[in-house]
């Protein structure tokens, strides 16, 4: 390979590590997001309103963990509802372990939702996205929630920090992987503090206007591709 470009940076690390590939032939450019000329306005809900989109299975997403923060706001007596979007092999006991905890009442289900329709259907609807995953190579779902003027809360999964584009209490709001209690926090904190999650979501649109939207995506690419062009290229031995 003369080169490889990735879309993240976790990925940049598996092609020096696993792959072998030499440094300066790896480039780096982040998942172009539709970005709108201005900040949304942000839907008033009447209970407050947790969106969650992505591959319901539990080693990586950890799906589960949304049953238990469900369980700590109940005992908090704090009134909420999560939006599930998505699909996948742990749906069937995600479903049956809500109901063992008698959580239906909190839970609304979207299903699977294309990905042209999450703007509408999620984030708009949202007073909050939550990110429950041990690991991530984006997710797209975080820069399109930014955008779309929903604050996120998120796990500091593994890639998070290579990306450099996250910043707890700045952009979002972090806790630990599997830390139901720092998770259920930040909700509730989005939820009886309007001034955090007016700041988190100006500078969270702040971040994708300037380093995710697709004009910075496309011309980042431009500028790679230039430059591999420019390159001699590798000789086979």
């Amino acid at each position: 390979l003369d080169a490889v470009v990735c879309t993240n940076r976790l990925a940049c690390r598996l092609a020096s590590t696993v792959g072998q590939i030499e440094e300066e032939r790896i480039f780096h450019c982040a998942y172009g997001t539709e970005v709108p000329s201005q900040l949304p306005k942000q839907t008033a809900n009447s209970v407050f309103t947790i969106g969650y989109s992505g591959r319901l299975e539990q080693p990586q997403k950890r799906i589960h963990d949304l049953v238990d923060i469900g369980l700590c706001l109940r005992d908090r007596r704090l009134p909420f509802r999560m939006l599930i979007a998505g699909a996948g092999p742990e749906e069937l006991a995600f479903r049956q372990r809500i109901s063992a905890c008698e959580l239906n009442e909190y839970f609304e289900w979207l299903g699977y939702v294309p990905s042209h329709e999450l703007k509408r259907r999620l984030y708009q609807s949202s007073d909050a996205l939550v990110v429950t995953s041990s690991w991530e190579t984006g997710p797209i779902v975080v820069w399109e929630a930014m955008a779309a003027g929903t604050p996120v809360v998120t796990s500091r999964y593994t890639g998070s920090g290579l990306e450099g584009l996250l910043e707890h209490e700045m952009n979002c709001l972090m806790f630990d992987v599997g830390d139901i209690h720092s998770a259920s926090d930040g909700l509730q904190r989005l939820q009886q503090n309007a001034r955090c999650g007016a700041t988190i979501r100006a500078a969270a649109f702040e971040t994708v206007t300037q380093r995710l939207s697709y004009d910075v995506s496309v011309a980042r690419w431009d500028s790679i591709l230039c430059e591999i062009g420019h390159r001699e290229p590798k000789r086979c031995k």
